[in-house]
């Protein structure tokens, strides 16, 4: 993994996503599981779980 953030393959991509979880941030309810929140706000369970694992606006840049 780190030597695709290296190559800059994923530049970008968390920051967008990121955006959109705030921006449908009321959408989302505390019972919401994890499969139904992601379906509201249009993002797949692995961007979500890869989402969470970063600080807000991480940057890929070394």
């Amino acid at each position: 993994m780190q030597a695709a953030m290296a190559r800059g393959q994923h530049c970008g991509r968390p920051r967008t996503a990121t955006f959109k979880i705030e921006a449908a941030g009321q959408l989302i309810t505390a019972g919401d599981s994890v499969a139904s929140a992601c379906l509201k706000i249009g993002i797949n369970k692995s961007t979500y779980y890869r989402l969470k694992k970063q600080p807000p606006f991480a940057t890929t840049t070394p």
